[in-house]
C-alpha cells in the first residue's frame, strides 16, 4: 500500500499540538517563529502518516502581540478591503473602474486612521500636557506626566519639542514592528520548485500561467505582499511624521523657519495622498513578475518618507531653540483644526465608499449568483459589509482618541468646552466634537447592550419552545438551547446593520451639534459618557498589559488575530501581520514534498479557521498534484462566514474551483471534498445546498446522554475516521449523510 499522509491544520486558539494529535506529538519540522509540523509517537495507523501543522504562535506567541489590541482599527481596515463585492472573474470584471476607485478610497481611509492614532497621542502629550497644563496648578501623581509638566517649566517651546517625542516613539515603534513582521511574513515568498523556479508555487500550470485565472483566491500574487506592503508602510510613516511636525510648527507660523517647515509638511501630505491614489502602489504580483517601473514608485514612497523624517528633525531643532511662543489661553494652535480636518475627511471618505459599494454590489449581484453552485448562505448585509467594517474601525479609533484626551485632561486639570480664564485656571480645552461624541458613544453602547440582550432572550425562548410540526423525537431543552445559541451567528449581519445605522445617526448628530450648539450637555449624562470613554481606554490598555504577562489570556486575545489577520495587509501596513503570507506558501512546499515520492495521497484536514487556510492552500497547489489531494473540512466557517462577508474571494466560483480541482479522473465517483458540520456548532456550517456530495451532517449528541460537542472534537467522531478510511484505506463512494 502506498504511503498516505493526513495533514491536520488547527483552528483558532488551537496551537497546542496535544489538541490536534494523539498520542504525544513530537516536532519533525520547526522554525524560528514557532511554526512546526508534528507527528504522533508512536504512529497510530499503519501505512498512514499523520501530521499536524501548528501555526498558532504566529498570532499569540510573542508577548508584544498583547498590544496588538491597539491596532484593531488598522486590522479592520484591511479586512474591509477584501469584503468589497466584485465580479470574481478578473478577466471579465464588471464595474472595474468603480471598484478601483473604491480601492483607492480604502487606502486613503487607512492613511486617515494612522493620522487619527498619531494625532490622538500628539494632542494628549503636546496640546494637553505640554501646552495647556502650564496654566494649571495641579501636578499629576503619575511620574511620566509629572515629569513632562515640570520639565523646562519656563520654556514652553522646549517642552513642546520634548512632548513631541511621545507620538514619535509610538510611530517609530509601529514602523519597527511593521518592518520586522514584513521581513518574516510578507517577504517570505513561495517555495522553490524542484527545477528551481518559483512561478508555479502559487497554483500555476507548467507554463507558469495561473491554473484558475478567474478565481481571485487562486491569483498568484495574493500571498506575495512584500513590495506593496513596503511601499504603503513608507507612506503611512510619512503621514505620521507630517502630522507631528504640523502640530509642532502651528503656533509659530509667523516665524520664517516654521512657516517654511509647515509648507514642507503640507507638501508631504499632498504627495503621500497622491502616491496612495496610484493603483500600482498596493498591487501584488507573482515574485519576479513586477514591472521595472515599480522601482521608481518604491523610490518615490521612500523619498517622501525620508523628507517627512527630515522635516520632523528640523522642526524639533527649531522648536527647541525658538523661545517663548505667543501667549494663549486656548488649546495648542492647529491641534483642533488638524483633528477636525481628519474627522471631516473620514466622514467624506466613508460616505463615498458606502455609496459606491452599494452601486458595485448591485452591479455584481447577478454575476455572483451565476458564477457557480448554490451556497448554503448568501451575501451578508447586501454586500455592504465593507463600509460597515470601516465604520466600526473608525468608531474604535475615535473612541480611543477621545477617551485618551479626556483621561489625560482629568489627570492634569479639568476638561473644558471653553477656554480657561484666571478664575478657572484648571480648564483643559478639548475639541467641541469630543463633547458631543462622548454621549453619542454612550448611546451606541446602550444600543449594543440592548441588541445583545434581545438576541439572548430570543435564543432562550427558542430553546424552550416546542419543535414545530411532528418530530420523531424531541432532543430536549439542552440541545435546543445549543441550536439556538449556534443560530445567533447567522444574525451577526443584522446586529452590524443596526449598529451601523445608530453610528451614522450619531455621526450626523455630532457634526450638526458641533457647528450649531453653543455649549455641551451637562450633568450626569456627560459625566457618565466621559467615564465610559475613560473606562474603554483604560480597559483596553489594562487588557493588553495583562495579556503581556499571561500566556493563557494572550492566547485568548490571539483568537481575534487568528481571524482578522488571515487577510494580507492590503491597505494598512502598520496593522498586525498576515500569517497566511507565511503559512500558505510554506504549506504549498510541504504538500509538494509529501507528494514528490510515490503515488500516495495527502488528505488536508482543516478545522475551523484551519479549513479556510486549507481551502486557500488547495487553490495554490500545483494542478498536477491536486488530484492526489483530498480536502476534509470540519467546523468550517467557509460558507457561513467567509462566503457571506468575503463573497469575492470565497464565492461560488472559488468553491467550484476547489471541488473540480480535486477531482481524480481515475475515480470520477469519489467525492474529493467532505465537510463535516453540526447544528450545535456556532461557527461551522454546510457549504452547499441540498444533496451535494460535499456536506455531511453529524448529529450532536450522537446518542442521548452524551455531552454536546458543538465546535470541538470532530477528530474523534466516527464519521471523521470513516471519511478518512474511504479515501486512503479503502477508496469507495462517499458515505451518506446521517439524519
Amino acid at each position: 500500500m502506498d504511503d498516505h499522509t493526513e495533514l491536520r491544520i488547527h483552528g483558532v486558539a488551537g496551537g497546542a499540538p496535544e489538541s490536534v494529535l494523539f498520542p504525544a506529538p513530537v516536532p519533525v519540522v520547526s522554525d524560528d517563529l514557532g511554526v512546526s509540523v508534528y507527528e504522533p509517537f508512536p504512529e497510530v495507523v499503519s501505512g498512514i502518516r499523520r501530521q499536524a501543522y501548528i501555526w498558532g504562535n504566529l498570532t499569540s506567541g510573542g508577548r508584544s502581540r498583547a498590544f496588538w489590541l491597539l491596532l484593531l482599527p488598522f486590522a479592520l481596515s484591511n479586512i474591509a478591503f477584501f469584503m468589497t463585492p466584485r465580479c470574481q472573474s478578473p478577466s471579465k470584471e464588471r464595474g472595474r473602474s468603480l471598484r478601483r476607485l473604491i480601492d483607492m478610497q480604502h487606502r486613503w481611509f487607512a492613511l486617515a486612521l494612522t493620522g487619527t492614532m498619531i494625532t490622538a497621542i500628539a494632542a494628549a502629550s503636546m496640546d494637553i500636557v505640554a501646552w495647556q497644563s502650564v496654566r494649571t496648578t495641579e501636578v499629576s501623581a503619575f511620574p511620566p506626566v509629572r515629569w513632562l509638566i515640570t520639565i523646562a517649566a519656563g520654556d514652553v517651546s522646549l517642552r513642546l519639542a520634548i512632548a513631541s517625542l511621545c507620538p514619535l516613539i509610538v510611530l517609530v515603534a509601529l514602523w519597527r514592528m511593521a518592518h520586522l513582521t514584513w521581513t518574516r511574513l510578507d517577504r517570505y515568498g513561495p517555495p522553490a520548485r524542484p527545477d528551481g523556479t518559483r512561478n508555479s508555487a502559487h497554483g500555476t500550470d507548467r507554463r507558469g500561467a495561473p491554473s484558475d485565472p478567474d478565481v481571485l483566491l487562486a491569483q498568484p500574487g495574493l500571498w506575495n505582499g512584500g513590495d506593496p506592503v513596503g511601499r504603503m508602510r513608507s507612506l503611512h510613516v510619512a503621514i505620521g511624521f507630517a502630522v507631528i511636525s504640523l502640530m509642532m510648527t502651528a503656533p509659530f507660523t509667523s516665524h520664517p523657519p516654521f512657516s517654511a517647515l509647515g509648507i514642507l509638511e503640507l507638501f508631504v501630505l499632498v504627495t503621500t495622498v497622491a502616491l496612495a491614489a496610484h493603483p500600482e502602489v498596493a498591487k501584488r504580483y507573482e515574485p519576479g513578475d513586477e514591472p521595472v517601473g515599480l522601482k521608481l514608485l518604491d523610490l518615490g514612497c521612500r523619498l517622501v518618507r525620508d523628507v517627512a523624517t527630515v522635516g520632523y528633525g528640523a522642526a524639533f531643532a527649531s522648536l527647541a531653540t525658538a523661545g517663548p511662543p505667543p501667549p494663549s489661553e486656548d488649546a495648542l494652535p492647529g491641534s483642533h483644526a488638524i483633528q477636525a480636518g481628519l474627522f471631516l475627511a473620514q466622514v467624506v471618505l466613508l460616505s463615498a465608499i458606502a455609496v459606491m459599494t452599494l452601486v458595485l454590489a448591485r452591479i455584481t449581484a447577478g454575476a455572483s449568483r451565476a458564477a457557480g453552485p448554490a451556497l448554503s448562505y448568501g451575501r451578508a448585509m447586501r454586500g455592504l459589509a465593507a463600509p460597515v467594517t470601516l465604520l466600526l474601525a473608525w468608531m474604535l479609533a475615535k473612541g480611543f482618541a477621545i477617551g485618551l484626551a479626556f483621561t489625560v485632561a482629568e489627570v492634569v486639570g479639568r476638561p473644558s468646552y471653553f477656554a480657561g480664564t484666571r478664575a478657572d485656571s484648571e480648564a483643559i480645552v478639548l475639541p467641541a466634537a469630543h463633547w458631543w461624541a462622548a454621549p453619542a458613544g454612550l448611546v451606541t453602547l446602550i444600543v449594543i447592550v440592548a441588541i445583545t440582550g434581545s438576541l439572548l432572550l430570543l435564543g432562550n425562548r427558542a430553546a424552550k419552545a416546542p419543535l414545530p410540526g411532528k418530530q420523531a423525537e424531541d432532543p430536549g431543552e439542552k440541545v435546543r438551547r445549543a441550536w439556538a445559541i449556534a443560530e445567533l451567528t447567522d444574525r451577526g449581519g443584522l446586529v452590524l446593520t443596526a449598529l451601523a445605522l445608530v453610528a451614522v445617526l450619531a455621526i450626523i448628530t455630532v457634526g450638526v451639534t458641533t457647528v450649531t450648539a453653543e455649549k455641551p450637555l451637562e450633568g450626569w449624562v456627560i459625566a457618565l459618557s466621559v467615564a465610559v470613554l475613560i473606562g474603554f481606554t483604560a480597559g483596553l490598555l489594562l487588557l493588553g498589559w495583562q495579556a503581556y504577562s499571561n500566556t493563557a489570556l494572550r492566547r485568548t486575545v490571539g483568537v481575534l488575530w487568528d481571524v482578522s489577520t488571515f487577510w494580507p495587509r492590503a491597505t494598512h501596513p502598520l496593522a498586525p501581520p498576515c500569517y497566511a503570507e507565511r503559512v500558505i506558501p510554506e504549506l504549498v512546499g510541504h504538500v509538494r514534498a509529501l507528494l514528490s515520492n510515490g503515488d500516495g495521497r495527502v488528505v488536508i484536514s482543516g478545522h475551523s479557521q484551519g479549513s479556510v487556510i486549507a481551502a486557500a492552500l488547495i487553490l495554490q497547489v500545483d494542478p498536477a498534484l491536486r488530484t492526489r489531494t483530498r480536502l476534509l473540512t470540519h467546523g468550517s466557517p467557509l460558507c457561513r462566514l467567509y462566503a457571506r462577508y468575503f463573497p469575492a474571494y470565497f464565492g461560488p466560483d472559488a468553491i467550484e474551483a476547489i471541488r473540480k480541482g480535486l477531482l481524480d479522473p481515475a475515480r470520477p465517483d469519489e467525492a474529493p471534498w467532505r465537510n463535516l458540520y453540526r447544528r450545535t456548532d456556532p461557527i461551522g456550517g454546510a457549504i452547499l445546498t441540498g444533496a451535494n456530495g460535499v456536506d455531511l451532517y453529524l448529529r450532536d449528541p450522537e446518542r442521548d446522554g452524551e455531552p454536546i460537542r458543538g465546535h470541538s472534537d470532530y477528530y474523534v467522531d466516527a464519521a471523521y475516521a470513516g471519511v478518512l478510511a474511504g479515501w486512503i484505506v479503502n477508496p469507495s463512494p462517499p458515505p451518506q449523510p446521517r439524519e
